[in-house]
């Protein structure tokens, strides 16, 4: 685990501690792990008691439809009712949307928190937890949950391994490297559905 990040994972665990109301944002033309990002957070604030709204400006892929609480994804929100906004897996502002049709967005003093691993990634959150090197957001997820002891869930673990199995090409890609298995591994291990990430995002997309 990159040492560096430690004190941006105690700077999200303190914002979080004093949220109530939470809205987690994935980017435009969702993805895997976009989608995982968002639904494990959503999951995992909701066990601490957190008001929380998943949003995305397009509609999330039919080959998503089996991941826990999906259809909980809303198209619209108003920035008034939160008191701190997360960005999963955008590798700049422009990608999402919201940008552009809530201007408030972009002046508001509430907390934006950025997380991402994106080379790309032009830190335009109060707070970015960007590690490129990472194969995935949903991989770098992982290991703030792991960092901040963290009990990931089965649910929570089917969220993270599909953004990972996605990113990762169903582990195909180059990016996949030795300690990418390992994660993969210690989610199935947790109860990650591996066989309906697989089903879903192999056998049933051509």
């Amino acid at each position: 685990m990159n040492p560096k990040l430690h004190p941006q994972f105690e700077s999200l665990n303190s914002l979080i501690e004093n949220a109530n109301n939470i809205v987690i944002i994935s980017h435009n033309r969702p993805d895997g792990d976009t989608t995982g990002s968002n639904l494990a957070l959503r999951l995992y604030l909701k066990n601490l008691g957190k008001n929380v709204v998943s949003a995305c400006s397009d509609a999330i892929p039919e080959n998503f439809s089996f991941l826990p609480e999906i259809d909980s994804f809303t198209k619209e929100f108003l920035l008034e009712d939160f008191d701190t906004v997360i960005v999963v897996d955008a590798g700049a502002r422009h990608l999402v949307r919201f940008f552009e049709t809530y201007p408030e967005l972009t002046r508001t003093r509430k907390p934006i928190i950025c997380i991402d691993h994106h080379y790309s990634n032009d830190q335009f959150g109060t707070l970015n937890i960007i590690d490129p090197d990472e194969t995935s957001t949903t991989s770098l997820l992982y290991k703030y949950f792991k960092y901040s002891n963290i009990v990931i869930t089965p649910e929570m673990a089917t969220c993270l391994l599909n953004g990972i199995y996605t990113d990762t090409g169903s582990f195909q890609h180059s990016n996949t490297k030795p300690y990418t298995l390992k994660i993969a591994r210690d989610l199935t291990q947790i109860g990650a559905d591996f066989k309906k990430i697989a089903d879903f995002n192999f056998k049933k997309v051509s």
